[in-house]
């Protein structure tokens, strides 16, 4: 049996862990064919192949003076397959550290300590490259239209290194001052949900409860069989509301409505708060308009695809964006809500996880989940259009920003910077947001108008992970101000496909940026890449927590379907305010116990002023344990004092103090005797016969 011999003493610091390494064996050796087995040093055979105690974890959930004592240990065998791994130094070539990336957050994308400099190149070796905006056209009979470029070099030439005007921020960002001592879940949600929509919203449904219950008969509006049959209030239009998001956050929304409201395994909260018919009835007759404008919904309809809702839409809208101050990070995006009825603008995308929806173009915080402004996609109306129809990407952007900055009021955009795709990217679209004193960053698809040539495909000199910044020169457009001229920024980068093809990605800034690339990802990539990669996600956080506890349920009502997404928004937004308010990190709050909480403030008032009368004893059980209310363990007469007495019962049984007296031998035949009572004591509630009760009045008492 041959042996490795014992590793030198070295330094603790300059080893890790890594697998054992297997001794070199010559070829003489190789012949013999030894046996070879490995020993870790510092131990002989007994105490490596040998017996090990087994150590007993105590008992979980009991405390350790009640733990039982410990028993000897049972021997077990450990194989040398089961040996700790041997150190390794860090010399030996099969020792890789681990590197930790520099640039992995916002912040540290915009330190320009994490990137390697990348001067630009002289003078004397500017390159200039061209976009066409604007094609010559040589007519007859009209002037003809000049050949309008835009042009971009490889030079910055003059600059100043200092941020221009339009690039700094004016306002600190955050909750706006009227909204910042609001640090209660409700106050939270009040903001963005107040009062005036929740009684404007049960004005609507009681008009149309109240067409429905004339169209039906006396005898079924005058039976104690159908007490769901009535109009609602704003106390109970904000406990079904409650319902709506704990349905949600159970993530029971698709699931029907008898497993919910299951007697053994569903939501106890669901039948203590209402029925399962009047949970129905107020969904089916939701109604976000008057009756007045229900008449004229078919004309409306002609000129706003979104007529059934719109007013109730706005509304969200305009306390998104007048509740918090702009970040200066945002970012648009679109969001497709999952769909699937009947309508000209149900969108189809096999992209998404769900392919049918309704789709959403949305303004999102970055720092934050936060949606400032969205704009519904409704379809061209078939008459002259209403102002909520924006076509084109273009004004749907200027649509979102204009609409932020009106309802913001006193806190402008100035200095903002908003992320795109190359969906939206343009360069009319990033001369206008300058006009506004905004910013923008995002890819530019190379079949756009003004897109340099050069820029469409690489070339074999440039290679793979190769990048570089283009400005933009000779500016003549005499509509923006001289200090707003050739602010475009292009950055190249040069990558490969799914297909191992080179392709080049180009993104467009009209923001001051780093002169850098990466350098430890070994992808050398521009820092203005960095920057788009980690404020593009926006968007995608803000729906990962509406798709986590959404509230969207199965309904034949389009309009639903937008009220949810609403409902989501505001669940979201409030949890992200109230988070601000009371100083905690927005991204580490569970949206589960926040929305749980949610609930529970908003069903608890129509709990507590419920009836009890109908109620069974395991619904009034549930009642007590949301309210704490005592009139739903028992009646309280008059005069009691304050104590709470048992109800009376209908159920016979035998008397409590007859059983307690006859136990013993024959207690079977002794029973049989005792007859069944109705009488009970109202402070225990167990049942005692005439002879042992004793009757009190209400002043004795």
């Amino acid at each position: 049996e041959q042996r490795v011999p014992e590793p030198e003493e070295s330094d603790p610091d300059d080893l890790v862990d890594t697998t054992p390494q297997t001794p070199d064996v010559t070829d003489d050796e190789t012949d013999s064919e030894p046996e070879v087995t490995c020993s870790v040093a510092g131990t002989t055979d007994d105490e490596e192949y040998g017996e090990v105690e087994e150590v007993e974890e105590p008992l979980p959930g009991i405390p350790a003076d009640l733990q039982p004592p410990p028993t000897a240990g049972v021997p077990v065998t450990q194989s040398a397959s089961h040996q700790p791994p041997q150190p390794l130094r860090k010399s030996d070539p099969n020792f890789v550290k681990r590197r930790k990336r520099k640039v992995k957050s916002l912040d540290t994308c915009l330190d320009p300590t994490n990137y390697t400099p990348t001067p630009d190149p002289e003078a004397k070796d500017a390159v200039r490259i061209h976009g066409v905006l604007q094609k010559k056209v040589i007519r007859k009979l009209k002037p003809s239209t000049p050949e309008i470029r835009i042009t971009f070099s490889n030079v910055e030439g003059s600059a100043s290194g200092r941020h221009a005007a339009h690039d700094i921020v004016e306002n600190r960002p955050g909750v706006t001052f009227q909204h910042r001592l609001k640090k209660l879940h409700l106050e939270c949600f009040g903001i963005f949900f107040t009062l005036d929509m929740v009684g404007q919203l049960t004005k609507n449904t009681n008009e149309r409860i109240t067409e429905t219950m004339k169209s039906l008969s006396p005898e079924v509006l005058g039976s104690s069989k159908y007490p769901h049959v009535s109009v609602t209030d704003v106390t109970e239009m904000m406990a079904f509301l409650g319902l709506v998001y704990l349905r949600g956050l159970k993530q029971q929304s698709m699931v029907d409505l008898d497993h919910v409201y299951a007697p053994l395994y569903g939501i106890g909260a669901f039948t203590a708060t209402m029925s399962r018919n009047r949970y129905t009835w107020i969904l089916r007759h939701l109604c976000f308009e008057g009756a007045e404008k229900r008449k004229n919904r078919p004309t409306r309809w002609k000129n706003d695809r979104y007529a059934a809702i719109r007013v109730f839409f706005d509304n969200c809208q305009d306390n998104f964006a007048e509740a918090m101050i702009p970040e200066p990070y945002l970012t648009i995006d679109e969001t497709q809500y999952p769909m699937k009825h009947n309508v000209a603008f149900r969108m189809y995308n096999k992209s998404k996880p769900n392919r049918y929806g309704m789709l959403f173009k949305a303004l999102n915080a970055v720092e934050y989940p936060y949606v400032y402004q969205s704009h519904a996609y409704c379809c061209a109306p078939e008459s002259t259009p209403t102002k909520h129809y924006v076509k084109g990407t273009k004004d749907i952007v200027l649509h979102l920003v204009d609409q932020v900055r009106q309802n913001g009021k006193e806190y402008s955009m100035k200095g903002c910077n908003i992320t795109m795709d190359r969906l939206y990217t343009s360069v009319d679209l990033a001369k206008e947001l300058l006009k506004r004193d905004i910013t923008m960053a995002g890819t530019w698809q190379n079949n756009r108008i003004g897109f340099p040539a050069v820029l469409k495909a690489p070339t074999k000199e440039q290679e793979t992970f190769s990048s570089g910044l283009w400005y933009q020169k000779d500016d003549d457009d005499t509509e923006m101000p001289a200090a707003k001229r050739n602010q475009l920024t292009l950055c190249h980068y040069v990558v490969k496909n799914k297909a191992s093809t080179r392709k080049i990605v180009v993104v467009m800034s009209t923001t001051k940026i780093i002169k850098g690339v990466t350098q430890d990802d070994g992808k050398f990539k521009p820092a203005l890449f960095k920057f788009y990669d980690y404020n593009k996600g926006g968007t995608d956080i803000f729906d990962q927590r509406v798709d986590k506890y959404t509230t969207k349920a199965m309904s034949k009502k389009w309009p639903h379907v937008t009220f949810y997404y609403l409902l989501d928004c505001i669940r979201v937004n409030s949890q992200t305010v109230h988070s601000l308010n009371n100083s905690k990190n927005v991204r580490k709050v569970e949206s589960y116990g926040w929305g749980i909480a949610l609930v529970e403030a908003l069903i608890r008032p129509s709990v507590a002023i419920r009836p009890t009368k109908g109620l069974t004893a395991s619904v009034k059980s549930k009642c007590y344990e949301l309210t704490g209310e005592q009139r739903f363990r028992g009646e309280e007469p008059e005069g009691t004092n304050g104590q709470v007495l048992k109800p009376k019962t209908d159920t016979a049984g035998y008397c409590r103090t007859c059983l307690k007296s006859i136990y013993g031998e024959n207690f079977t035949q002794k029973r049989r005797k005792l007859g069944k009572i109705k009488s009970c004591c109202q402070k225990c509630g167990m049942h005692q016969c005439l002879t042992h009760l004793v009757a009190k009045c209400a002043d004795c008492r």
